[in-house]
């Protein structure tokens, strides 16, 4: 539910201290009252800049706080699900992340925007997912608590895009978009699918002096590669292409180098007095916007909620035995449904027996014990292999000649003009004395013969003999 509050803040945790602007709220627009950047320096940590942003700097404590924690603390993951419910999604989404993000599992507060994307023909749906370790979280929720300030929102800084794009009026419903934002600090896209942020990237500054440099390249490259990984396609001409980024940057090279059809933002079209403010606040800016106008991504609402179910210990108790008694009963299902096809596999596997030694010892029928049937085909088994062996051994390993011929014709080469003159075959050993088409063709032919397992050894002499073609003796022995 969107904020009653009409002062709104929008805070941006950096490395060296925090951005913030105080917007307040007037019909559909918004006039802005406050800016202020506070560096962490001289031993001062985020409470006391804090306390300095909203003593000294006069930020409102009765305005609506939204706040993105520095970039490097937050994990964008894009996921695809089948599930009809954006409730359903929260609740197994750390299961669906948790091998993407360098957290462990315990650790790791995760949320999705509240904007819910129509499925596509197969069912499934794409979504951002955010996600941030638990101690980085209550650093920050612990610092606005020392400090007595409000806070309502942490959200990532990308998920503040949105507002952007509202500034531009732009319509995102059902709209497959790019929205890009430049600053000193760093350069965002936004990927949106049927009007959902599906994909950032987060990358260097792009700055109006950068446009032959290698940072620019790579920007216009990921955003290619990006695309195609999301669409399969490159970026129609009709694509809406969004763009915040300083006046004196837009009419550089890199711009008009950009796919689609780029539009710019002007801030001071949704907020007044916005003209002097300098760039680095304008994701501040989004930020508190988006507070008045999205309750979801929220990592501090969804850290409440984990606080206060883990506070009601008898309904999770009962839920469990629920949960319990219903695994239960579908394991004795289970249980006894297996129970009764292995039965039967045994019953017709006893049957598939008496079979066989029936057609075996039609004499002994007077035997019933399956456990009986089963040693005395056994031993006929053995009796049969070792009467086999005993064969083996007294006749010697002999092949089928119509076999081998067989082999051999079918190891030709295609096209190749092999002209066979004589073959014997022997108990071991076959040799073959013939013509090809030239030299190389008896050496493709000895090849294809050493390839095959039947063959042990195969040589080759070129005999010289007068013809067309160039004469051969094959000498083979089997394996």
């Amino acid at each position: 539910m969107s904020p009653m509050k009409k002062q709104l803040v929008g805070i941006e945790l950096r490395r060296d201290g925090i951005s913030a602007v105080e917007l307040r709220k007037s019909g559909d627009s918004y006039v802005l009252e406050n800016t202020a950047q506070v560096d962490l320096t001289d031993g001062r940590d985020l409470s006391g800049a804090l306390k300095d942003l909203f003593g000294e700097r006069g930020f409102s404590r009765r305005a609506f706080v939204s706040l993105a924690p520095p970039d490097s603390r937050v994990f964008l993951n894009r996921i695809s699900t089948t599930l009809p419910r954006l409730g359903q999604v929260r609740s197994v989404l750390k299961s669906q992340i948790e091998d993407s993000v360098p957290i462990a599992f315990e650790d790791i507060v995760a949320d999705t925007g509240d904007v819910w994307q129509d499925a596509d023909e197969s069912g499934e749906r794409t979504l951002l997912a955010a996600a941030i370790n638990r101690s980085v979280l209550l650093s920050i929720t612990e610092a606005f608590d020392d400090a007595g300030a409000p806070l309502d929102r942490i959200i990532p800084a990308p998920s503040a895009l949105d507002a952007i794009a509202r500034c531009a009026k732009t319509d995102l419903e059902g709209k497959d978009i790019l929205l890009l934002h430049c600053d000193e600090e760093r350069s965002y896209m936004a990927f949106y699918s049927n009007g959902c942020q599906v994909l950032v990237r987060a990358m260097g500054p792009i700055g109006p002096g950068q446009d032959d440099n290698a940072p620019s390249e790579t920007f216009l490259r990921e955003i290619g590669l990006s695309w195609r990984r999301l669409f399969g396609s490159t970026i129609p001409s009709d694509t809406a292409v969004v763009v915040s980024a300083p006046g004196e940057s837009r009419g550089s090279e890199f711009f008009r180098r950009l796919p689609g059809t780029v539009s710019f933002v002007p801030p001071q079209s949704l907020i007044e007095n916005w003209e002097k403010v300098e760039d680095k606040y304008w994701i501040p800016a989004a930020l508190a916007v988006q507070g008045a106008q999205r309750e979801r991504p929220n990592f501090l609402k969804v850290l409440k909620e984990e606080t206060r179910a883990a506070s009601k210990p008898v309904a999770h108790i009962a839920v469990a035995c629920v949960l319990l008694a219903v695994l239960l009963a579908l394991g004795i299902g289970r249980l006894y449904t297996t129970r009764h096809r292995l039965r039967r596999q045994e019953a017709q596997i006893e049957q598939s027996i008496e079979r066989e030694f029936r057609a075996v010892f039609p004499e002994l029928d007077h035997v019933r014990d399956t456990e009986v049937m089963v040693v005395t085909l056994r031993r006929e088994l053995d009796d049969l292999q070792q009467r086999h062996d005993g064969l083996q051994a007294a006749v010697g390993r002999q092949h089928n000649p119509v076999a081998l011929l067989n082999v051999f014709n079918r190891a030709i080469p295609e096209g190749h003009h092999i002209e066979l003159d004589s073959i014997r075959i022997g108990a071991d050993a076959m040799r073959v004395e013939g013509s090809a088409g030239d030299v190389g063709e008896a050496e493709e032919l000895r090849d294809a013969l050493s390839a095959l397992e039947i063959f042990d050894d195969v040589a080759i002499n070129h005999s010289g003999r007068s013809g067309a073609g160039a004469g051969f003796d094959l000498n083979i022995s089997f394996r």
